[in-house]
């Protein structure tokens, strides 16, 4: 095959370097070859070689079919491409061994079942996978681009869909990377520090050693049409594990790159994956060939900062394109249709609309939540409370404000504190500014009283609960004790991510924890799965997943109290009937966990519930309870949120519904609508008798059942009133005019405009029963 040539400037001088990944491309889109990218490919050559020979030994494996055959392997040598024939792997984007997405060419380790993943796919996991190939073939065709003169960052993809790349763009980029590349000869690693120092000369401006830059609209549409050249090719994504030496040789050229390195623990692998030129360290796994990414477009192009954290400098010197890609166009198209319906479900744009919520700048991050907003926030947690009697939780309020010694023994203060806020007293700050040099050495036994006193809010209750369970002594009998609470949290989110209801400083929690024996773990696990499937199937969610996450390496306790609890787990989440994974090693280091992620209307995943296994936590404050044999022992906490944050669930809810509330749920479940102002009087008594259908009498102080009903008084004629009821999403419309008014009914519409005809109060309440307590 014939091989065209890229011509590559260095020194002054004109260099020819065959390259096949310019073959065919039209004149305008042939770059310079990059220096790193010579010096990557090199490496990576080299490092392909060491690992050309098969294992020693060659230990057979089962590895099970879709159709039950069963194909005997080879240990890590076998892969997913192998075990089926050609014409079925050609357009699978990935193999799935047993639960988990891979590569194709993936080598399988141990006996499984195998199947192929198909381009329709739309499991999250897959999508994340497709998207983050997609990231891929951005940062390939912004070095095609830019060459020398652009280095990467973070390309990843993106849970709400798509992926982008950061990129720090600046001119002189050859000279940088060819000191650079010098400096690597001795083979010496730099430190992380010296890492970091060089990532902050990089990102300064200094015109003398270039001038950083960022992408215009003519760039955008050639990075595009670049990607468009590589998925036309079908370049092939290629994997290679490889040493951490190597893997610093590689990307010596790059502080960016070697920033993320230092992010990989060290006992874990390394990993790059090739596309044509470009590499890249990454995990995987990624589709086939960039031809099954063909279906892709760019979205945005912004600045960003090296550091999301950082909030303090206003300097963003880095470039991000975003994009979004899948394997068929019309994946693409429906993606699209989506993006215009989620603008119109905006839960902000939504909220504001009817009247659900506010921000105020006097109080950011914290929601004020309007009266149609607190009244689904209110039945939210009325049927959380309904359940609690059912599941035998106790609901408890403790306090929002502790002492840091608190903290301290939580654990908070060490791992937790740039999180929360702190809090100070008067005379607290004042003994900060005043020196009082008056004190003597014999009043030491008055100096805690004399120090600056720091309390902290609770960003959760766990602690507080802790202490309640603290205060009194246990038995077995007494196990489980379940405390619930909805106290207000605090968590010091930074400004720039503070977006809506999702990202909240202040926000309300279903949080709940379950102080029990490990052999009550199991049964415990199973009524809160119970409960997590009740909930989502009645706020209207049909797909959610559930997924395990075992034992990582940095653990603590004792591995047997870790076996039986991963046991207890797996058997709760088989007998729920549903599918679900694992994510070996993602636990939390002081307990496994599982994750639930909810799918919403549009398709985007929410992870809402959790439940946490926590053996930490009970010995940090000594909790302990009498065993049947009369030995004290230390009870485990089952940390759990159904819903999780009322705020963020409200904001998911308002757009799984799109404002469109089911009755049981709604801020407007009716209006009624009198035809002329003679019949507001009897419009004002059908409200009242409906609104409050169980007050028995004119001084009851208390009912249980309610409706959210409204009067339409304004002069606008029957038909406008109709109109504007079905735009502020009431359920229903109850008409009343003199004819109904005489027969003592209501003329009953429904919000999508269907005619119920006469109903008595009576039977319209009936209707609202069965409504509600069908959760419709």
């Amino acid at each position: 095959m014939r091989q065209s040539v890229v011509l590559r400037r260095c020194a002054g001088c004109w260099k020819v370097r065959p390259s096949l990944e310019t073959h065919g491309l039209p004149r305008d889109l042939i770059r310079w070859a990059s220096t790193y990218a010579s010096h990557r490919i090199r490496v990576w050559n080299e490092c392909e070689k060491k690992q050309s020979t098969l294992p020693d030994a060659q230990e057979p494996i089962n590895i099970t079919l879709p159709d039950g055959r069963v194909h005997v392997g080879i240990k890590d040598v076998t892969t997913p491409r192998q075990v089926f024939r050609p014409e079925r792997t050609v357009n699978a984007v990935f193999a799935k061994i047993d639960s988990k997405i891979s590569d194709i060419d993936a080598t399988i380790s141990t006996n499984c079942h195998v199947s192929l993943v198909k381009p329709d796919v739309k499991t999250p996991d897959a999508l994340m996978g497709i998207w983050h190939s997609g990231a891929h073939l951005l940062g390939a065709a912004i070095e095609q681009e830019f060459g020398d003169d652009a280095l990467l960052a973070d390309g990843p993809a993106l849970k709400s869909g798509g992926f982008y790349y950061d990129a720090l763009l600046r001119s002189k980029g050859t000279l940088r990377i060819e000191h650079r590349l010098k400096d690597w000869q001795d083979g010496a690693i730099p430190s992380l520090e010296r890492v970091e120092d060089d990532i902050r000369q990089l990102m300064r401006p200094d015109p003398a050693n270039g001038e950083i830059f960022a992408v215009t609209e003519a760039d955008v549409e050639k990075i595009s049409r670049l990607m468009a050249s590589i998925a036309e090719r079908k370049t092939a994504f290629t994997r290679l594990a490889i040493s951490r030496k190597d893997a610093f040789r590689m990307f010596a050229y790059s502080p960016l790159k070697l920033y993320f390195l230092y992010q990989i623990p060290p006992q874990e692998s390394v990993t790059v994956y090739k596309l044509g030129d470009f590499i890249d360290l990454c995990r995987g796994p990624h589709v086939q060939h960039a031809g099954q990414l063909s279906a892709f477009r760019l979205i945005s192009s912004s600045a960003a900062r090296w550091d999301a954290q950082d909030t303090s400098s206003s300097i963003q010197p880095l470039t991000r394109v975003t994009g979004i890609a899948f394997p068929q166009a019309k994946a693409l198209e429906e993606w699209e249709l989506n993006q215009a319906e989620m603008k119109k479900r905006d839960h902000r744009v939504v909220g504001r609309a009817q009247s659900l919520f506010m921000h105020h700048p006097l109080a950011p991050g914290s929601a004020f939540l309007l009266p149609h907003g607190a009244r689904i926030a209110r039945r939210m947690i009325d049927y959380i409370r309904s359940e609690y009697r059912v599941c035998g939780f106790s609901e408890v309020v403790t306090p929002l404000l502790y002492h840091k010694e608190l903290w301290e023994t939580s654990g908070h203060w060490d791992n937790y504190r740039e999180d929360m806020f702190m809090v100070g007293g008067v005379n607290d700050m004042e003994s900060r500014l005043v020196k009082n040099n008056s004190e003597s050495e014999d009043e030491h036994h008055h100096h805690h009283h004399s120090q600056p006193e720091i309390h902290g809010l609770k960003p959760m209750n766990c602690p507080g609960h802790c202490l309640l369970f603290h205060t009194s002594a246990h038995s077995y009998r007494d196990l489980p004790i379940r405390l619930a609470e909805f106290s207000p949290l605090h968590r010091n989110e930074v400004s720039g991510a503070l977006t809506g209801l999702t990202r909240v400083r202040q926000f309300h929690q279903d949080d709940a924890h379950i102080f029990c024996t490990p052999d009550q773990i199991l049964s415990e696990i199973e009524s809160t799965l119970a409960l997590i499937h009740r909930t989502y199937t009645r706020l209207g969610f049909t797909s959610y997943e559930l997924a395990l996450s075992t034992r990582p390496t940095n653990f603590i306790g004792d591995i047997a109290q870790w076996d039986a609890a991963e046991i207890a787990l797996r058997k709760a989440l088989d007998n729920t009937g549903r599918e679900w994974t694992v994510s070996p090693g993602n636990g939390a280091f002081y307990g496994p966990k599982i994750d639930i992620t909810l799918q919403d209307a549009l398709g985007r995943t929410h992870q809402t519930g959790t439940v946490q296994l926590d053996f930490q936590l009970p010995q940090r404050f000594d909790l302990k309870y009498q065993d049947i044999d009369g030995t004290i022992k230390t009870p485990v906490i089952v940390h759990r949120a159904v819903i999780g944050s009322v705020e963020r669930m409200l904001a998911v809810l308002t757009e799984h519904h799109g404002g469109k509330w089911p009755f049981w749920l709604s801020p407007r479940q009716a209006i009624v609508l009198p035809v002329k102002a003679d019949d507001i009087d009897y419009a004002e008594q059908v409200r009242d008798a409906i609104s409050q259908p169980d007050r028995a009498s004119s001084d009851a102080s208390y009912w249980h059942r309610y409706y959210y009903i409204d009067v339409d008084k304004t002069d606008n004629l029957l038909a406008k009133k109709v109109l504007l009821a079905q735009s502020s999403q009431f359920n229903f419309a109850l008409v009343v005019g003199k004819k109904e008014r005489l027969a003592q009914a209501v003329r009953v519409r429904k919000r999508g405009g269907e005619d119920l005809g006469m109903m008595t109060v009576d039977q319209v309440l009936a209707m609202f029963r069965e409504l509600e307590s069908t959760f419709k």
